[in-house]
């Protein structure tokens, strides 16, 4: 039987867990991690517009889809 140390574990977890959702408390590795949760659990609100044809998103990584998508500039192939 494995003994699970409560105390340890939540020590350990706040150390490589050290960014917390400003709403709902849970903890989080990195910081993008953490942001990107709030973004889409929680919705922020914020709108994404798009430059080139102003159409708005609720998340950054939808409007960057959208971009690499309808605006890349990468190299035309042709056939």
């Amino acid at each position: 039987m494995i003994f699970f140390d409560l105390p340890m574990f939540k020590f350990i977890e706040k150390i490589f867990r050290r960014y917390e959702c400003g709403i709902c408390k849970r903890r989080f590795r990195r910081i993008e991690f953490a942001m990107q949760h709030e973004q889409v659990i929680h919705g922020s609100g914020k709108m994404y517009h798009c430059q080139k044809c102003n159409l708005g998103f609720f998340g950054m990584e939808q409007m960057r889809d959208h971009i690499k998508k309808f605006h890349s500039y990468g190299p035309k192939t042709s056939k």
